[in-house]
């Protein structure tokens, strides 16, 4: 949940002038940080061993368009002229854009498996872990209010801690929560 907080952040302190351009530069940030949260759920290696990297380096693509532009795979902005010039002459398709082009649609089909496989993987993880901590804390404060009554001030006090822990944590099975996640929380 923090990292997406934060990709908000940065969208407000974008420097790129087109809204569109921010608006694509957002989403492919977003797009990578929900990757990046998908392989933390499905236990990967890549985040845990660089996550905090790939964060830094989503964030940036969401602010900076020079970042945006690189991981979109668009060319440097074109510096305006200060005086009126001769209009340059459209760029001429070639054999190498051509296999460009193709090769980044067979990453993009290759990076749609992935994310494929990796939902696959966060789904059987998830049934071996048990239940949701959300459920486990449900049916603690449902035996607390069967015991006390609706009223009890602890089971106020539960559902408080409970939604501070899943803002901060997430929502995971029991048993995937990491010392990492009881520091945070």
């Amino acid at each position: 949940m923090l990292p997406f907080l934060a990709a908000l952040d940065a969208a407000g302190r974008t420097d790129a002038a087109d809204p569109v351009l921010a608006r694509r530069m957002l989403n492919a940030g977003l797009e990578g940080l929900e990757d990046l949260t998908t392989d933390r759920v499905a236990g990967g290696a890549l985040a845990s061993r660089q996550g905090p990297a790939l964060e830094r380096n989503f964030l940036r693509v969401i602010e900076h368009e020079d970042h945006g532009r690189d991981h979109l795979g668009l060319p440097p902005p074109i510096p305006r002229p200060i005086q009126a010039s001769v209009a340059a002459p459209a760029p001429v398709a070639t054999a190498a854009n051509d296999a460009i082009v193709a090769m980044l649609a067979e990453v993009r089909e290759q990076q749609a498996a992935t994310n494929a496989r990796i939902a696959e993987l966060a789904a059987a993880n998830a049934e071996n872990h048990g239940p949701l901590f959300s459920d486990t804390a449900d049916t603690y404060m449902a035996r607390l209010r069967a015991a006390n009554g609706e009223d009890d001030e602890e089971i106020r006090y539960l559902r408080h801690r409970k939604a501070i822990f899943i803002t901060l944590c997430g929502d995971k099975p029991v048993a995937s929560y990491t010392r990492e996640d009881l520091q945070t929380f």
